[in-house]
């Protein structure tokens, strides 16, 4: 009944068809072969060059023609076509004997009781063998029926799949969803020989230690919106599973808030758009998890007013993911227009203490004023984690100003200050709230980072010795970079984070050796890395007409000068209008620009020309220390990068993330008592008047009909107070 449904049926067919011709014919050789039983044709086609991933894993779930395989097999079903549901039941079966005997030779190696470190390489990473044997069975012969069960049942004997070693806190990062395929591979044969209900049932706990943990009472994920909906995506095919088996874990509120909160409070006011803190950051939560709360939901306004902002649908290409889809296919030609965040009179701040995130705003209308900071509290193991403790994300008049980052995980690159070029270490510690607090006026937030520019943290399979490694023969790829990481951060300087959370998180649950990712993380291992006196921001976001931050980091190295660096990140769609030295003027890129007169060195040439009403950002440095001597002082900059990852300690070193914008405040000093002023406001509207006090110990932020004053005081411990009185 849904058309929605109908459509992705539709693109499904064009995508079998499509991927049983290609490459260059194939896909319907190696088909050929398969139905026939025809084992010496099949490996010889597996090792053809046109085979996508012939050097891969054989039972990867990403390879594109046992995708479609398992596709086809979907819809012989639907279709109840028995001429090709038996030619898919053979190759199914062909399939099956082809992986038994690579599955029989992993099941010896060592951590062979671990799916995840024995037979996952055969099998890979989905349940396709199972959904493959669930939707070709009722086409099958016995003895084909009984070549697929034989092998589903020798991968799962006497084994766990990932996170079911693990204590039920430590369940809640992304990969633990997308694991709980193995459970799903078990249903397949269930009620036959070799089924272990043993591993249902902790899968069950597992998905919903996942849901308990991974997300917050507000439905705030553990990480980035892209990463974590994404692991619960592959979760919810499992829990339709359960569902069906009468344990329902769609009705637990967490999963629910993460639709009708969380997606809501990280959303842009203008729609559309998501910023989180973490890898994947930028991404919007998954459509196809969306789509199913929508179709689980369907009188809930906030998930059709989230689902409403999302692009338009295709065919996912993940396996599992598209199954989803087709499961749960909601009607998304139903009206969502007419929503609109306001109407549901959500408070205007959400302030997360579970996860150290604060979102507020001046209004829920598409132009109104909006803040995100992450200082999160709750990190307790090396992980898809950027180090931006006391990051900030502003958005107002319909333009984002200050954005998150993709998937860069170098301070330089982030809403943070570095000291000589280094900022926070990464993996980063956890920051600490001092104060929050919210009024109709105004919201301060007040953070301590101090921890997280101390330390650095690190996973412990990189403290793994020679003996460990022979031991363990799947951590052998951190046996190189271990040794990099030891070159310049001596083994001796590690040792087990002892901080509450952390201690908290691992004390009274090791016993067993569990460790994450089935091998590489136990009790968390630090360094020193970059430490400082102090490290306090302080943001007062002055709500009403009109809106604005107030800025004031406190940061300080030692008593000797350094070099450093306010930074914060902005989109690549902004660009300078005015700059002076101590402010600069921000508004979208322009195509009228000043022509100015013919002297190649004018400074006007070329500068954009701004245009009544048009969204600007004001960014004003209200205080910077500068350096004794001026010629050593560096200018207020915005620059233009080359998003490039240069940390070679593990992965990806000199992945390219395109090109990003920085502005950027420079201080060479001992302390650069950073205060800065964000005013958005639109082009001829009036800019305020600044003025300090001659001691330093009142600011006023002025117009002709408002007047803020804030009296500063500095504490012991060496932080800014800022009290707001508004005259």
């Amino acid at each position: 009944t849904s058309t929605h449904a109908a459509e992705l049926l539709s693109q499904l067919r064009q995508k079998v068809e499509k991927d049983f011709s290609g490459p260059a014919g194939w896909g319907d050789e190696v088909f050929a072969a398969m139905a026939a039983g025809d084992m010496d044709q099949f490996i010889e086609l597996w090792e053809d060059s046109r085979n996508p991933r012939h050097s891969g894993p054989p039972g990867s779930g990403a390879h594109p023609f046992l995708s479609a395989l398992m596709d086809k097999a979907f819809l012989n079903l639907i279709d109840d076509d028995q001429a090709s549901g038996q030619k898919v039941a053979a190759a199914v079966a062909t399939y099956a004997t082809f992986l038994q005997a690579r599955v029989e030779e992993a099941a010896i190696q060592p951590g062979q009781e671990n799916y995840w470190l024995s037979v996952r390489g055969v099998m890979g990473d989905s349940a396709t063998v199972g959904f493959m044997y669930d939707f070709a069975q009722p086409f099958m012969t016995p003895e084909q029926t009984e070549v697929t069960r034989k092998l589903i049942a020798t991968v799962i004997k006497d084994r766990y799949g990932l996170g079911m070693d693990l204590p039920d806190h430590w369940v809640n990062w992304n990969f633990i969803g997308m694991g709980l395929y193995y459970p799903l591979m078990a249903l397949a044969i269930e009620g036959e020989p070799g089924y272990d209900p043993r591993i249902y049932q902790r899968g069950y706990e597992v998905a919903q230690n996942y849901i308990l943990w991974g997300n917050s009472a507000n439905g705030v994920g553990k990480e980035a919106m892209g990463y974590h909906t994404a692991g619960m995506t592959h979760t919810a095919i499992l829990m339709l599973a359960m569902a069906n088996r009468g344990e329902n874990l769609f009705t637990l509120e967490r999963w629910r808030r993460v639709f009708d909160t969380w997606c809501i409070y990280a959303m842009q006011p203008y729609g559309g758009e998501w910023q989180s803190s973490g890898d994947l950051g930028t991404f919007p939560p998954s459509q196809s998890l969306v789509d199913a709360a929508r179709f689980l939901f369907p009188e809930d306004e906030r998930i059709q007013f989230v689902s409403g902002n999302l692009p338009k649908r295709r065919l996912n290409k993940s396996l599992d993911v598209r199954l989803l889809q087709l499961l749960c296919p909601s009607d998304l030609n139903e009206p969502t227009t007419g929503l609109t965040a306001a109407q549901f009179e959500l408070p205007e701040t959400l302030f997360d203490e579970e996860r150290g995130m604060l979102f507020t705003r001046n209004g829920w209308g598409e132009n109104d004023t909006y803040l995100q900071l992450a200082c999160r509290t709750d990190t307790t193991f090396a992980a898809h984690d950027h180090p931006d403790r006391g990051t900030f994300y502003f958005t107002s008049h319909g333009q984002a100003w200050a954005v998150s980052s993709m998937r860069m995980t170098e301070p330089k690159y982030l809403n943070q200050i570095t000291i000589n070029g280094r900022g926070q270490g990464h993996f980063s510690p956890p920051g600490q709230w001092i104060e929050m607090e919210d009024t109709p006026e105004a919201t301060l937030a007040v953070m301590d980072t101090k921890y997280c520019y101390d330390w650095q943290w690190q996973k412990t399979a990189f403290m793994a010795t020679d003996e460990q490694l022979e031991r363990e023969p799947w951590l052998k790829v951190f046996r190189e970079p271990r040794d990099r990481l030891w070159s310049r951060f001596p083994r001796a300087q590690w040792e087990r984070d002892p901080s509450p959370v952390v201690s908290q998180y691992y004390e009274g649950y090791l016993a067993g050796n569990p460790r994450m990712w089935g091998a590489e993380d136990s009790w968390v291992v630090r360094a020193p890395h970059n430490p400082v006196e102090k490290s306090f921001r302080s943001i007062v976001f002055r709500k009403g007409q009109r809106p604005y931050l107030l800025i004031c980091d406190d940061i300080r190295k030692d008593d000797s000068e350094h070099f450093y660096h306010w930074r914060m990140r902005i989109p690549n769609t902004l660009e300078p209008y005015q700059m002076g030295s101590d402010e600069v003027l921000l508004g979208s890129l322009s195509d009228r620009r000043y022509a100015g007169v013919r002297q190649p060195t004018h400074v006007t040439t070329g500068k954009p020309i701004a245009q009544q009403g048009q969204p600007m950002l004001l960014v004003r440095v209200l205080q910077v220390n500068q350096p004794d001597i001026p010629a050593y002082q560096d200018n207020l900059t915005v620059e233009t990068l080359n998003l490039v990852k240069h940390d070679d300690t593990f992965q990806y070193t000199g992945r390219k993330m395109g090109m990003g914008k920085r502005l950027v405040i420079p201080s060479r000093s001992v302390e650069p008592e950073y205060k800065i002023l964000l005013f958005p406001h639109r082009y001829g509207e009036t800019l305020p008047v600044t003025e300090f006090s001659e001691d330093r110990k009142t600011l006023v932020i002025r117009w002709d009909d408002q007047e803020d004053v804030y009296l500063l005081e500095t504490d012991s411990a060496g932080r800014t107070h800022l009290h707001l009185e508004r005259k």
